[in-house]
């Protein structure tokens, strides 16, 4: 569940989507964490130093980002956190959970 949600490195209160600026800053109270929306990597103190050349921002070299693209950024790095886990499951398990329906 925790690697499908979108949580501030920091705090770890989870965000929604988002139009704009990549270089995101926690808005939790006693948060203010600068972070990446991309890798969502804490930046210290500015997070548009990295935003920049973070190896997942679909347009290098920007700091705004549509959400379209932000979504399919966030998409693919959830299936490949998915498909990581997955891979460090025992087979029978595997199997059990592929034939559950709820899962």
């Amino acid at each position: 569940e925790q690697m499908m949600e979108l949580r501030c490195p920091q705090c770890r209160h989870v965000f929604g989507a988002f139009d704009g600026c990549a270089a995101l800053r926690c808005a939790t109270a006693n948060c203010g964490a600068n972070f990446c929306a991309f890798c969502l990597a804490d930046c210290g103190d500015n997070a548009h130093p990295h935003v920049v050349q973070c190896s997942l921002n679909p347009t290098p070299g920007e700091y705004s980002v549509s959400e379209a693209d932000w979504t399919r950024v966030v998409e693919d790095e959830r299936r490949r956190k998915l498909e990581e886990f997955w891979g460090t499951l025992d087979p029978e398990l595997k199997e059990a959970m592929a034939a559950d329906v709820s899962v």
